[in-house]
């Protein structure tokens, strides 16, 4: 079922019972900040034979060799932050062995070097332009800042290491034709890290299959009704499932992992984003923050409990703080982003 959650007050007490509050639209220097462009870059690989050449390209010893990617902040209180623990309601890194069908690995090339991140299927129906195959992730798993975008882009949902290379994967492979990012994330300011976002749309599989049909299944959006510039309504106190494929130690990026608990604010380096207990490493970059389902119940193990509205990607750690994970909300700029990536502009 597809839902896209406006956040704002009305909506999202019908929907998820207060888990925002209204956010005022920015104004003055802010609304200039959220009305920037998103940065895209068409990658070049339309037709089915530059598509089957980037799935060539990813043989099992590059996917083997691919770093996993993450993203590390210098720590404002060196040797300090917060580092929490698990709770009956939360949980760091557990294997989700029931599978979640929209999520999945992603592997790029970025600089000469071969890195491999994660990512969610998307179709906002609901939010006026519909695309049947796009995929979010972190800004870092496609942009290296200004116009320096990844080459080579795939996206495998459900990603099985067992499989052959990629025909053997259970729903295809799909290469992006189109990848996009905030501009913010592409200009690399001091507020990159709450704008960690990208976006990639992506051909058909092997079979011909668009995304949401191979899956038989997308997330939805949710969105707040501000900005990171004007955050002062948002609840951060959201209950949220994170899953990633973290391949840096101790993970082996085999295993779909979830983080899960209870958000807050970011006390540390005061960014906007959402903070998560969670020890997912490297990999596990860009994987989605899916909400709980209303009537979810501890220990929370079944997708029963897991809700397909997404409010997050997994973006950053602070180097000093263990067991947390850090995620940009996603307001007007992640809207306006997702808008022109489902459009193809």
């Amino acid at each position: 079922m597809h839902r896209t959650l406006a956040l704002g007050a009305a909506a999202t007490l019908a929907v998820t019972g207060a888990l925002f509050g209204a956010v005022a639209p920015a104004t003055g220097a802010s609304e200039t900040a959220a009305a920037k462009r998103p940065v895209t870059h068409a990658t070049g690989v339309d037709s089915r034979a530059e598509q089957d050449s980037v799935r060539a390209f990813w043989t099992k010893a590059r996917m083997k060799a691919a770093t996993p990617r993450g993203l590390e902040r210098p720590n404002a209180k060196p040797g300090g932050g917060n580092s929490p623990g698990t709770t009956s309601s939360s949980n760091l890194g557990t294997a989700w062995t029931a599978g979640r069908a929209t999520v999945g690995k992603v592997f790029f090339q970025l600089g000469g070097s071969l890195y491999v991140c994660s990512g969610n299927a998307v179709d906002d129906v609901e939010d006026g332009v519909v695309t049947p195959n796009l995929v979010v992730t972190a800004g870092h798993c496609l942009n290296d800042g200004g116009s320096t975008f990844a080459t080579n882009f795939m996206f495998i949902p459900r990603y099985n290491p067992a499989a052959p290379r990629t025909s053997g994967q259970p729903d295809g492979t799909f290469t992006a034709t189109r990848l996009t990012t905030t501009s913010q994330w592409a200009a690399q300011g001091a507020d990159k890290y709450n704008y960690d976002v990208g976006m990639a749309r992506v051909g058909v599989n092997e079979h011909g299959e668009t995304l949401s049909a191979a899956i038989g299944d997308t997330s939805d959006i949710a969105y707040v009704s501000g900005d990171p510039t004007s955050t002062s309504g948002v609840d951060y106190t959201v209950n949220t499932h994170a899953f990633g494929y973290p391949a840096a130690r101790p993970y082996d990026g085999n295993a779909l992992i979830s983080c899960w608990g209870g958000t807050s604010t970011d006390t540390v380096g005061r960014s906007t984003d959402y903070r998560l207990p969670c020890n997912m490493t490297g990999g596990s970059s860009g994987g989605p923050w899916l909400l709980d389902s209303a009537g979810a119940v501890a220990p929370l193990t079944e997708n029963t409990d897991v809700s397909d509205v997404q409010i997050s990607v997994n973006s950053f750690g602070y180097s000093g703080e263990k067991n947390a994970m850090y995620g940009p909300i996603f307001g007007t700029t992640v809207q306006n982003l997702y808008t022109a990536t489902a459009a193809g502009s």
